[in-house]
């Protein structure tokens, strides 16, 4: 009987983990770029972040007013940004107002910040 059980409890592992590789290969996941302006200037350097459920978050630098985020789940997101002279309300998501639908694939979102 122990001959049996060490295969089917490797074959089981195999299939179950399968399972979770695939389902993470199937979730629906956006690339969002854009540019942040501050007063009507692009914002020279920074940070951009996606907030999701449970404190979870993705993010990307802001150079030159531009930035990418790759592997934003699609949904809504709140929205922070940090920069020099950005004012602090920005920093945080609860706070800043920002909020953005994401759609599968590419996506762009422009932010102009006052």
């Amino acid at each position: 009987m122990h001959r049996l059980t060490l295969p089917f409890i490797l074959t089981t592992a195999i299939l179950v983990g399968s399972a979770v590789v695939a389902r993470a290969a199937d979730e629906e996941i956006a690339s969002v770029k854009g540019v942040v302006t501050y007063k009507g200037k692009p914002l020279e350097t920074g940070r951009i972040f996606f907030y999701f459920d449970k404190d979870q978050f993705v993010g990307a630098n802001i150079k030159e007013g531009k930035y990418t985020v790759t592997k934003v789940s699609v949904g809504a997101h709140k929205i922070a940004i940090e920069g020099k002279d950005v004012p602090a309300r920005y920093n945080s998501e609860e706070r800043s107002g920002l909020q953005v639908t994401t759609a599968r694939g590419e996506f762009t979102y422009d932010v102009s910040i006052r």
